[in-house]
């Protein structure tokens, strides 16, 4: 059971510029992989507990907006694991894959997930963050989200006048793979 580690392991994780949006989507779908996903009521009152708390608005929106994502296939087999008990420590060895490179790198995965404005259902991008070291399963959340939030405020579908704006819901971490040098 995960879902409850994973919750405890917020109470101390320094939050800093963050905010509860980051780790959100990994805590869900750990309690959708357990078979226990909470009500809309207790995932914001379990946050609020842990110092991790949003508007009650926003949280009951973005778990609208991940129960619709649950309904589609993951980007990577580590999502349908129910072993990642913390944010604080390195992922679990389940969720890292091993492979030759032209340097040692890991290059860790969340999934972000937005709502293109004027839309109603989510779209999903497997997003990356490459470094040196093997960061934290936090650490590599917030070096997705920055990246992720310098790169894409706006995204273009066609053409250059054709563009939209879409509000971030939250992130799910992926797994990590570490290249290493042949």
């Amino acid at each position: 059971m995960s879902y409850a580690p994973l919750l405890r392991s917020l109470a101390n994780t320094p939050k800093g510029d963050d905010n509860w949006r980051t780790v959100f989507g990994t805590l869900l779908r750990q309690a959708f992989n357990e078979g226990r996903l909470p009500s809309k009521r207790r995932v914001a009152a379990d946050l609020r507990s842990v110092g991790w708390g949003g508007r009650d608005q926003e949280i009951r929106r973005a778990y609208d907006v991940m129960t619709q994502v649950f309904t589609i296939s993951v980007a990577r087999d580590s999502q349908r694991r129910t072993d990642l008990n913390s944010f604080n420590t390195q992922p679990p060895q389940s969720w890292r894959k091993t492979e030759r490179g032209n340097a040692n790198r890991f290059i860790s995965h969340a999934t972000v997930i937005t709502i293109p404005e004027g839309s109603s259902g989510p779209n999903m991008k497997l997003w990356g963050s490459n470094t040196k070291r093997l960061p934290t399963v936090y650490e590599a959340l917030v070096d997705i989200r920055q990246a992720y939030d310098q790169g894409t405020n706006y995204l273009e579908s066609i053409g250059e006048a054709d563009r939209y704006r879409e509000t971030i819901v939250t992130y799910e971490y992926a797994g990590v793979r570490r290249i290493v040098k042949r």
